[in-house]
């Protein structure tokens, strides 16, 4: 399977594959279907996984927030600068 880039993420399983590629995330973890990451900044980010079940709009949204406030947000931030969800943030 090829990488996704962030903007084309829509499920939790996108985005743990793309969390598991991000060279400073570290401590990826997984209790039942929730995956916890954590980056160079104090704090972690949940993700839910649910197989191939998409996220809904708003915790695209949290999850995209958490993984910015943990220092994982250099690549998001460009790719919801150019991707489709640019317009909801």
């Amino acid at each position: 399977m090829s990488r996704k880039m962030l903007s084309e993420c829509k499920t939790g399983r996108d985005l743990r594959n793309y969390v598991e590629h991000h060279p400073a995330a570290h401590d990826i973890r997984q209790r039942g279907s929730h995956v916890t990451v954590k980056g160079p900044r104090p704090g972690t980010a949940v993700i839910p996984d649910h197989g191939n079940e998409q996220l809904q709009r708003g915790t695209l949204g949290s999850v995209i927030r958490m993984l910015i406030g943990i220092g994982l947000g250099i690549l998001l931030v460009i790719a919801l600068t150019y991707g489709p969800l640019s317009a909801g943030f």
